[in-house]
């Protein structure tokens, strides 16, 4: 896992200057003077390959952070090992025999009949309610 940078408390105001005191999740305002209590948030988690970089940052209140997003963050988390772990499988089983690992194939598309009245059905319907041949 990445090793996340300390913030001193001028660069928790530079953050917040630049949200201008809106906390993100909830929309209301952090006020430090009042005793709220700030966390800094990776928008995009470091454990999804997120940055630990000023743009990759904000600042939200506590249990705003506590409570809605870090249990948003692990469920994706959660998940993203899970496929990891599926894909790393799939790639024993292929190395097992002996078969290249490829990227998937672009799935063709099902033919399936024409839908009444739809562009490739042979006749089409006016707004008049008469019907006609389509195309030549």
């Amino acid at each position: 896992m990445n090793d996340r940078r300390s913030i001193s408390p001028l660069q928790m105001r530079g953050l917040l200057h630049r949200q201008k005191n809106i906390c993100p999740i909830c929309g209301q305002v952090i006020n430090l003077a009042r005793g709220d209590k700030v966390h800094v948030d990776h928008v995009i988690p470091l454990a999804l390959g997120g940055a630990d970089t000023w743009d990759n940052m904000t600042a939200t209140h506590d249990h705003c952070h506590v409570e809605v997003k870090t249990p948003l963050d692990r469920k994706d988390i959660a998940r993203a090992k899970r496929l990891a772990k599926k894909m790393a499988e799939h790639a024993e089983r292929m190395a097992a025999k002996g078969q290249p690992i490829t990227e998937a194939k672009p799935r063709r598309k099902i033919a399936s009949r024409a839908l009444p009245g739809g562009r490739g059905d042979t006749l089409k319907k006016k707004l008049t309610g008469q019907t006609e041949r389509r195309g030549p």
